[in-house]
């Protein structure tokens, strides 16, 4: 199964893995990447995950240990739409506020609960 990525609001990438968010930990030598569950923070979740590459045809190397926290479908759907909503503002000459609407048109109410208000979404544009 290929890995899926989505970019942070800093353009790093982040993966997404059965529900859960991961940050980039670290890499080493053999190019194995660390991936940090994005809630170690405020959940103080401890899992890490290893992929042998940060491209979509790399893959989960060994176990995933269990999250201590139930899996968050929603917060992953509202990271995807930031994303888009960001790859596509760098592509199109639309006004922030249309592109900010025609993203969130038909999204489930838990990930519009999830989205930053329209005006956090509007400086995803720089302005």
């Amino acid at each position: 199964m290929p890995l899926k990525f989505v970019q942070s609001q800093y353009g790093n990438p982040m993966l997404i893995h059965d529900g859960y968010v991961y940050t980039k930990k670290s890499e080493n030598a053999s190019g194995t990447i660390t991936w940090r569950c994005k809630q170690y923070s405020k959940h103080c979740c401890r899992v890490v995950v290893h992929t042998s590459s940060n491209k979509k045809t790399g893959s989960i190397v060994g176990d995933v240990p269990n999250h201590h926290h139930s899996a968050d479908i929603s917060s992953v759907e509202a990271a995807k739409v930031k994303a888009n909503l960001k790859k596509r503002a760098r592509k199109c000459d639309d006004l922030p506020s249309v592109l900010v609407a025609k993203s969130v048109k038909n999204v489930s109410d838990s990930t519009a609960a999830k989205m930053p208000n329209e005006p956090a979404l509007k400086m995803l544009f720089g302005i």
